[in-house]
């Protein structure tokens, strides 16, 4: 997330909010997506999934 600029815009203050909010989603609604990029090699479309799943819960920052 950081590596991409998603946290540019966030307080300071909020980047642990942010990061238990990603966490909390991913865990909650992507579980078999998670499982997959653990288990396999990462693809480009997982790169861009992560980037999606990112900038769906930074809109609540």
């Amino acid at each position: 997330m950081a590596n991409e600029g998603y946290l540019d815009e966030i307080e300071i203050n909020d980047v642990k909010k942010v990061e238990e909010e990603l966490y909390s989603t991913l865990d909650s609604e992507y579980k078999e997506f998670m499982k997959s990029m653990i288990k396999d090699k990462i693809t480009d479309e997982m790169k861009e999934a992560m980037r999606k799943i990112c900038k769906k819960v930074l809109k609540k920052f």
